[in-house]
C-alpha cells in the first residue's frame, strides 16, 4: 500500500460502502437532523412545552429560537 501511495482517500473512492469509505465521504448533510426532528422552542416556552418538543422530535436536546427561526444568541 505504502509503495503503490494508495491512501485512506483512494480507499474511499473505490469502496464506497466499507466503513472507512463511509467516514471519509460522510457530509454533515448525511447525518443532520432536519424539520420535524429538530426540537425548536422558543426563549419564553414553558419547560412542559419544552419536554413534549423533544419527546416528539426524539431528540435529546431543544434548539431555542426567537421567531423567524434564527438562533437564539446569534
Amino acid at each position: 500500500m505504502e509503495a503503490r501511495k494508495f491512501t485512506k482517500e483512494d480507499y474511499a473512492l473505490f469502496h464506497p460502502g466499507g466503513t472507512l469509505g463511509r467516514r471519509l465521504t460522510l457530509r454533515v448533510s448525511d447525518i443532520m437532523r432536519k424539520d420535524e426532528q429538530l426540537a425548536l422552542v422558543k426563549p419564553d416556552d414553558k419547560v412542559r412545552d419544552v419536554l413534549f418538543a423533544v419527546t416528539n422530535a426524539a431528540a435529546g436536546a431543544a434548539i431555542v429560537v426567537r421567531p423567524g427561526r434564527e438562533a437564539f444568541g446569534a
